[in-house]
């Protein structure tokens, strides 16, 4: 039972995963993840998502191999574009000393 857990782990992917390179300064360097992937970060339905990559409303990278296209996302760049769709009119920040 523990052997297949441990399978299970290791099939996981992250976003964030060694190239195979040597260099340190490659070890942090993001992967790109599938639609599904993205959907279900944004709590999104997977052909809303789609259809939205497709308008340019979101950051997406198509990835053409024939005649269909394929969507690829970078999770940090869907959560830069999340965090500026923040409406903070409801809870303004508070003026710290100095602001005044």
């Amino acid at each position: 039972m523990q052997a297949r857990e441990s399978e299970t782990k290791r099939k996981r992917v992250s976003a964030l995963q060694p190239t195979g390179d040597s260099h340190p300064g490659n070890l942090n360097r993001e992967c790109p993840v599938t639609a599904q992937v993205a959907a279900d970060f944004l709590h999104l339905d997977p052909k809303t998502l789609l259809r939205r990559a497709r308008h340019g409303e979101l950051p997406a990278h198509p990835v053409t191999d024939g005649q269909r296209r394929r969507w690829l996302f970078y999770l940090s760049e869907l959560s830069s574009w999340l965090q500026t769709r923040i409406n903070s009119y409801c809870h303004p920040c508070p003026n710290i000393k100095g602001d005044q």
